[in-house]
């Protein structure tokens, strides 16, 4: 759980995929909250490594892992801005981050974290 692993991309737009785990929500303990956050922890030290200009992250865990999208959405977009932003030369590479919503309720959910926190 947590760690990302990259593979080719194949024949799909992307040059890496990268495949991370979370840990499933019912066993909701400040353990699994890190682990969680951990996720997007090692998806941007992947993008880092292959040095991406471009990541598009899915909203990973709220589905068959029952991540509540308020709490998930918010430790995504909190770890990711926090990391990025405590040292900005060293993801200076990274140009574009997306969030890939499955609907209309995820995509609001996450547009108004990002606009709340000036992203």
């Amino acid at each position: 759980e947590g760690e990302c692993i990259a593979t080719p991309g194949f024949n799909l737009p992307a040059k890496y995929i990268f495949h991370v785990l979370t840990p499933k929500y019912y066993i909701k303990n400040d353990i699994n909250i890190e682990k969680f956050s951990q996720c997007y922890a090692s998806i941007l030290q992947a993008a880092e490594y292959y040095r991406c200009e471009t990541i598009a992250i899915p909203c990973i865990g709220t589905g068959h892992h029952g991540w509540p999208l308020d709490l998930s959405s918010n430790i995504a977009v909190d770890t990711l801005y926090w990391i990025i932003n405590a040292d900005e030369s060293r993801f200076s590479f990274l140009k574009q981050v997306i969030f890939s919503c499955p609907d209309w309720q995820h995509y609001l959910t996450y547009k108004g974290l990002i606009n709340t926190r000036k992203l």
